[in-house]
Parts: C-alpha cells; sequence; structure tokens
C-alpha cells in the first residue's frame, strides 16, 4: 500500500504510520528543507519590513516626488 501524501508548511510529508527510521539522506534532506523553511521566513520578514519602510518614507515625504512627476 502506498503512504499517503500531504503537504505541511509547503514541505512534503507522508502519514505518520508510515514512518520507520531516517536514513542518512533522509536526515540531510530533512535538515536542507528545514534550513530552505528557515531563510524563506527571513526573507519573508525582509520584504515586509522593507514595504513599512517603503510607505512610511513615502508618507514622510508628502508625495512630492509624484507631484514632480505630474505636474
Amino acid at each position: 500500500m502506498s503512504a499517503i501524501r500531504f503537504w505541511v508548511d509547503g514541505l512534503e510529508t507522508v502519514d505518520a504510520r508510515d514512518e520507520g527510521p531516517l536514513g542518512d539522506a533522509d536526515k540531510a534532506e530533512l535538515d536542507r528543507q528545514e534550513q530552505a523553511s528557515k531563510w524563506l521566513k527571513l526573507m519573508e520578514q525582509a520584504a515586509c519590513a522593507a514595504a513599512a519602510l517603503s510607505a512610511f518614507i513615502g508618507l514622510l515625504s508628502g508625495g512630492r516626488a509624484l507631484r514632480h512627476r505630474c505636474d
């Protein structure tokens, strides 16, 4: 019987009843996926911070750049 596959936090996993001892390659793959997940979360936080900073700077500038372009 094939394992039931589903996704958790963007990572493919199998039904827990089919789990067995992990080999070295499986452990390395899990470590790689965990590191990729951490980097993705870090990049999302950096993007949110950049968007917030950009909006804050836009509010402080009073839209002068937009007025110059529209005139």
